[in-house]
């Protein structure tokens, strides 16, 4: 990482250089899709300028409805960052529309970045990894430390070339974020110790179960509109008992009724999980309290 981070700052000053800037006098105008990702932006912008944050936590990534406000945001904005167009499934088109000064970041497009397949939906572990590699990338890349360090560098990256007064700023921001990520590395690593399998509803963590080698026996559903159908929930029911599962996870805001039906009759516990901080309050810190979060409920629930 230290070699890593050398490279990134020489090409940051090289960058500055060659590409275009925003005036010296104007404040850079910056617009971020989700709520984790833009907790990485605001870190490595403290004390220049306040990124806006597009989606707020009411609404699904993968099917918003812009407001004319979003439209007037995105609009004036001269850097936009989002996830890609796994993610953001909304956004391609608007994005085509934008103004060409309108500099586009997608941070799955950072060829560093440690991007898992997809796994397919009512499988289980090792069913999903024979088909894994003919999946596309799963989006939800900010679960995963290691891949939070190369976003912040690819954020500052963007952040010199188009405004490159700034730089010190931004160089000693990153830095301190790269602090506080390996820092916060160290404790989940400590906390998550478990051997234990579970069941999640959703697969929408395996960034964080890979690093934190959490062990995922099976998922319910995938997408927002996919049901699991009752063959599913009798097999997953069958594996709970027979490896004792003691842990079956939801995203949060809402516990699927399904999961009372799958847990009717076990000892197991149904835990949420929130992936996106819809509880987490906006600011520099969302994404470091998300994870801790992730960790403490993944933690509570095998403890017990």
């Amino acid at each position: 990482m230290r070699f890593a981070q050398m490279v990134t700052g020489l090409c940051l000053l090289v960058c500055a250089v060659t590409s275009p800037v925003v005036r010296a006098d104007a404040q850079v105008n910056v617009v971020v899709s989700i709520k984790p990702l833009h907790a990485l932006v605001l870190g490595v912008m403290q004390g220049v300028a306040n990124p806006e944050l597009l989606l707020d936590s009411t609404q699904s990534p993968h099917h918003a409805s812009l407001r004319p406000s979003d439209m007037r945001l995105l609009a004036k904005a001269d850097l936009v960052i989002w996830a890609g167009p796994q993610l953001e499934t909304y956004l391609p088109r608007v994005l085509r529309n934008l103004d060409s000064n309108t500099t586009v970041v997608s941070l799955m497009d950072n060829p560093h970045l440690e991007l898992l397949p997809q796994r397919g939906q009512n499988m289980h572990a090792h069913e999903r990894a024979e088909v894994a590699s003919e999946r596309p990338a799963d989006p939800h890349i900010w679960l995963n430390t290691r891949n939070a360090d190369l976003m912040v560098d690819q954020i500052a990256q963007a952040l010199i070339r188009l405004d490159p007064v700034h730089t010190p700023e931004y160089t000693r921001n990153t830095k301190h974020m790269h602090l506080q990520i390996e820092k916060l590395r160290k404790q989940i690593a400590d906390k998550l110790i478990i051997n234990k399998k579970f069941i999640s509803y959703h697969d929408s963590y395996q960034y964080f179960e890979h690093e934190f080698n959490l062990h995922n026996a099976g998922v319910i559903a995938q997408g927002d509109e996919l049901q699991p159908s009752a063959h599913h929930i009798r097999e997953l029911r069958q594996l709970m008992k027979q490896q004792a599962i003691p842990c079956v996870f939801y995203e949060a805001p809402r516990q699927p009724a399904v999961i009372n039906t799958l847990l009717s009759g076990t000892q197991a516990r149904a835990v949420e999980l929130d992936s996106l901080g819809l509880y987490q309050h906006q600011g520099s810190k969302a994404w470091l309290s998300l994870m801790r979060t992730l960790a403490d409920n993944f933690s509570s629930c095998f403890a017990d």
